[in-house]
């Protein structure tokens, strides 16, 4: 199996170790994979997870099939190139964000692969609608060499109700579980509280740090992390803190999802945005054991509330605010909390299921394309 995981900028950043991951265990399962990301087309880095090289994302007038043309001359340096018993270089282009999928689709129609989306987030869900639409009368790429991945149940029953017809697969986005537990190993010293979000809905982000400050003079050893991605969209964010009296325990950290390794070693992972997006950082903070405290979402498969993390209704001020005073008060639950949650990772949401789904669904993917050629 030939394979290209493309990710468009968003998804390079923040879900590097998904993608690593990813090419490390198909690899390991006798695939032949490249890894694409956007950057300076003029670099190409063979790097120790195996081949990778980067791809012009940039507005330009050139068609997008002339830039899949780049990408796929690139990828044949790699070794994707046809083999003996076919005349396809790539069997799979696999796309992570749709901030790619026009390059996604035009790369698959020029290598004559089949096209797995990931449908991450409830916006991807109404990208995924329009194209599905767009190619159900498409002879030169068919609906049939389209395979709809969905990252978790939520997202598949919603995308099996909607595209009854279309070859959707469930395929579980899963973590390591690390060995150790430190979330509130020392929280009469200190409470860690990680925020984490697009920064596209920095209302949400405001009550919560509101909430926060509320809080502080009942836990004064609590200290706040925010992901710059909340204060790159509004400088708001710091007046909230400044106003909240958060400023000597408030710091922002540079990619945080990207470099969650700090985070990670948190207390507690907070969630305000409600913009039905799966992101790992979730999963590896239970596995993690720490507590979740996250927005009310109907388009998010969430934790369960009150047994492997706290479901905070509408997010208002008020609302997190109650939500985060009883989980504080009461540290001996929020530690039986995150070890529930680290429990269910364990069961659930494994990085080796993951990879087993993933490669299933290219298997089917195939077959059903070669079915319908």
């Amino acid at each position: 199996m030939r394979v290209v995981l493309l990710a468009d900028r968003s998804f390079a950043t923040r879900e590097q170790g998904m993608l690593a991951r990813l090419q490390v265990g198909l690899t390991d399962e006798g695939c032949r994979v490249v890894r694409a990301v956007p950057g300076d087309e003029r670099a190409e880095v063979d790097d120790a997870l195996g081949p990778m090289l980067v791809y012009d994302d940039r507005p330009s007038l050139a068609p997008t099939s002339l830039r899949a043309g780049a990408l796929l001359q690139k990828s044949a340096r790699f070794g994707l190139t046809p083999s003996g018993h076919d005349d396809r270089p790539v069997d799979v282009v696999h796309a992570f964000g749709d901030g790619c999928w026009r390059t996604a689709r035009a790369l698959a129609e020029a290598s004559g692969a089949v096209l797995a989306l990931e449908v991450w987030s409830h916006d991807a869900m109404s990208a995924a609608h329009r194209l599905d639409a767009a190619h159900r009368k498409d002879e030169r790429f068919p609906r049939e060499r389209f395979v709809w991945l969905a990252p978790d149940s939520a997202m598949d029953g919603a995308l099996r109700s909607s595209m009854p017809s279309a070859n959707v697969r469930l395929t579980p986005w899963g973590v390591h579980v690390p060995g150790e537990v430190a979330a509130f190993s020392r929280a009469a010293e200190s409470i860690t509280a990680v925020l984490v979000g697009s920064g596209r809905q920095t209302s949400a982000c405001l009550a919560a740090i509101g909430a926060l400050g509320r809080l502080v003079d009942a836990f004064p050893q609590l200290f706040i992390f925010v992901d710059d991605a909340f204060v790159q969209a509004s400088h708001s964010i710091w007046k909230a803190a400044d106003h909240g009296r958060l400023l000597p325990r408030f710091s922002v950290i540079e990619n945080l999802e990207g470099r969650r390794e700090p985070a990670l070693r948190a207390d507690l992972l907070i969630q305000p945005e409600a913009r039905g997006e799966r992101r790992t950082i979730l999963l590896d903070s239970m596995a993690a054991g720490m507590a979740v405290v996250a927005r009310e979402d109907p388009n998010a498969d969430a934790p369960v509330d009150g047994q492997t993390g706290v479901i905070v209704p509408g997010g208002s001020g008020p609302a997190w605010e109650s939500s985060l005073r009883r989980l504080l008060a009461d540290l001996d639950g929020a530690r039986a909390m995150g070890l529930r949650a680290r429990e269910f990772i364990r069961s659930e949401r494994l990085a080796s299921a993951h990879l087993r789904a993933v490669l299933n669904a290219y298997v089917a993917g195939v077959a059903m394309a070669a079915s319908t050629a």
